[in-house]
């Protein structure tokens, strides 16, 4: 009977590959931690420049609430001792107070729409804030009817660009899995603009209010 012959084959070291499979395993887990804590930091940037940005629709709330208090003050029913014009104003003219609003917002978004692409959308915000801060400074100092008008007017037409501009920067900013929610903040901070002028209004001065919405 011939000699078998055996080849020697060469054994694996099981301690070893499990150690490599171990460190391999923990630095997927520091890369997976890593990138958590980024999609962190980038989530909380990405909601405070939203709710930056939507401090115009809070400002935009303010406007569509400061008819409330304000008009009871201008046409003598509260405090006649305090109002800066020099008689009361008529119903029509509460009537023009309230409707040059809607008025300049109609013509707001055709505005914005004109150096929306090409100034950028931030940009475009931080004009369409400026009616807001025009206005009020105006109102601050008013003590004739017209001027009410202007600040009307003008408030109508940052509402406008407002409405126009600040969803599609937030649509464009947002991602799929907090859109909604980025989205959502729009009507809420119009929402609390509208409760700061029903609750601050009636209990400071006509100029006081004005200033404060500054």
């Amino acid at each position: 009977m011939d000699d078998v012959k055996y080849k020697q084959v060469p054994v694996h070291d099981h301690s070893c590959s499990r150690y490599q499979s171990e460190n391999i395993s923990e630095n997927v887990k520091i890369n997976l931690n890593d990138v958590g804590e980024g999609e962190q930091g980038k989530g909380f940037f990405l909601y405070l420049a939203v709710c930056l940005a939507n401090l115009t629709s809070f400002s935009s709330g303010v406007v569509l609430g400061w008819t409330s208090p304000v008009i009871p003050k201008l046409n003598g029913e509260i405090e006649p001792e305090n109002n800066p014009l020099p008689h009361p104003i008529t119903i029509h003219q509460q009537s023009l107070l309230g409707s040059l609003l809607p008025l300049g917002a109609v013509l707001g978004p055709l505005a914005a729409g004109l150096f929306l692409d090409r100034i950028g959308r931030k940009k475009s915000i931080l004009i369409s804030s400026l009616p807001f801060t025009t206005a009020f400074a105006m109102a601050v100092f008013a003590h004739d009817i017209n001027l009410f008008y202007i600040v009307r007017f003008l408030c109508g037409l940052a509402l406008g660009g407002v409405f126009t501009i600040l969803p599609i920067y937030v649509a464009e900013i947002g991602e799929d899995c907090n859109r909604g929610a980025l989205g959502s903040l729009f009507s809420l901070f119009i929402t609390l603009g509208i409760l700061f002028s029903y609750c601050i209004g009636p209990y400071v001065s006509l100029a006081a209010f004005n200033i404060i919405c500054l």
